[in-house]
């Protein structure tokens, strides 16, 4: 049963590679260097650009709760 549970989770971390056209980023250990200091927003964000942001950290969470 495990081995079909994380050959899904494989076939849809695929699909949200493509769905959101990711199969070209390079991997990193980490995304921020340490000590990072983010700057404050001074606009908004488009209405889509928030909306496929929340889809794809909301995929991502689905796929690690899910291992």
């Amino acid at each position: 049963m495990v081995r079909f549970i994380m050959t899904s989770l494989h076939m849809y971390l695929q699909k949200v590679i493509e769905r959101f056209n990711l199969q070209n980023v390079k991997p990193a250990l980490t995304l921020l260097p340490e000590g990072y200091q983010p700057s404050p927003v001074t606009e908004n964000a488009s209405a889509t650009l928030h909306s496929k942001y929340q889809q794809v950290i909301g995929s991502l969470l689905y796929i690690m709760l899910r291992t």
